[in-house]
């Protein structure tokens, strides 16, 4: 079936996409891993156009560009296509046996099996891990990662989660592996099904604020809001992650921030859950003790009302000429940490 759309070149293909499954009412399973994909054409080989950049990133040969909706599978350029061949290689089997070296890290066997031609771009019937967001939990993951890439691994191949690689790696803490995915070109803005970024699952696990540092690095975007209406800046206050707070405040959060429903501000999470170094952090940046929720209450009034009586007077008794004077010894002290670990893993 052939159909035609009129698109602006500034459009999302992440929303290109959606646009399309909701005209033509798709319901496939695993319709989150189909893409749109850019035929080979002059010579050029085919690929998927990656769902986090603009239209206009992609030059077409005439002026109505001709794309295929379909599923995410391995591109075959340089192996011979016998489709008896490769639907043989790709028995449950062998898929099987393929996602357990990748599980156990086993680098070699999987790059002779890639090498043979199998398709990394799989999802384990019992777990609905793929290779690539097994290969991010392991502890030393670079090699492996750039093996399944180079074997035809899409970056954004979904687990039956919905979640990314990038989004694994972030909710494990993997800096090596989110590092190693961001130079690959992955962007730090992909969404998971509830609308949330790597960077947000970085907030609700507890993982190293360079994670953090790396993502914010490569320009993720902050203020995104899960169904209750929580930016990233209020879960950390929530958890009382005052290292990611700090990072996230250096890259421009807004400290003052209300959530959608009960108009809490960063403050009232720190009063609440008596989290009193990330209270103090915000209060040296500048944060609005006077704001009050949808209930009237105060951040101070909330940690009164929750018994947590050091945490009620650091906030009543800071003095605003105060503000300011915390200085940047936490993230100078991350942000050297970050390079060291970044000379260590290139």
């Amino acid at each position: 079936m052939e159909k035609v759309y009129s698109f602006q070149p500034t459009e999302v293909i992440s929303d290109i996409k959606a646009a399309v499954i909701t005209d033509l009412c798709l319901d496939f399973r695993e319709i989150f891993n189909y893409g749109l994909f850019l035929p080979p054409n002059n010579g050029k080989a085919g690929k998927f156009l990656q769902e986090d950049r603009l239209l206009k990133d992609y030059p077409f040969p005439a002026s109505v560009g001709h794309l295929e909706f379909k599923y995410k599978q391995r591109i075959y350029r340089n192996l011979p296509t016998n489709v008896n061949k490769l639907r043989k290689l790709n028995s449950k089997s062998n898929v099987r046996q393929f996602l357990a070296l990748v599980k156990y890290g086993e680098v070699e066997k999987v790059s002779r099996l890639l090498e043979k031609g199998i398709d990394p771009n799989i999802q384990c019937r019992e777990t609905g891990e793929t290779p690539l967001t097994l290969a991010v939990q392991l502890p030393k993951p670079k090699e492996l990662i750039m093996a399944l890439v180079a074997g035809g691994a899409h970056l954004d191949y979904r687990a039956s989660d919905n979640r990314t690689p990038i989004h694994r790696a972030a909710m494990c803490g993997n800096f090596i592996a989110i590092k190693v995915l961001l130079d690959l070109g992955q962007s730090p803005n992909t969404r998971d099904s509830a609308g949330l970024t790597p960077l947000y699952h970085t907030m609700l696990n507890d993982t190293s604020a360079m994670c953090v540092e790396r993502l914010l690095y490569d320009h993720s975007i902050l203020g995104v809001t899960d169904e209750a209406g929580l930016e990233e800046i209020h879960q950390a206050c929530r958890f009382g992650r005052v290292q990611h707070l700090e990072q996230l405040i250096a890259y421009g959060a807004d400290i003052n921030s209300q959530t959608t429903f009960n108009g809490n501000t960063p403050l009232h999470f720190c009063a609440y859950n008596g989290h009193e170094a990330c209270g103090r952090l915000l209060l040296f940046r500048g944060a609005d003790r006077s704001l009050k929720n949808r209930a009237g209450h105060t951040a101070y009034q909330e940690a009164v009302l929750a018994d947590h009586a050091s945490t009620a007077a650091l906030i009543r008794d800071f003095r605003e000429e105060d503000v300011g004077k915390m200085g940047s010894l936490v993230v100078g002290f991350l942000f050297y940490l970050f390079q060291a670990v970044s000379d260590r893993t290139v």
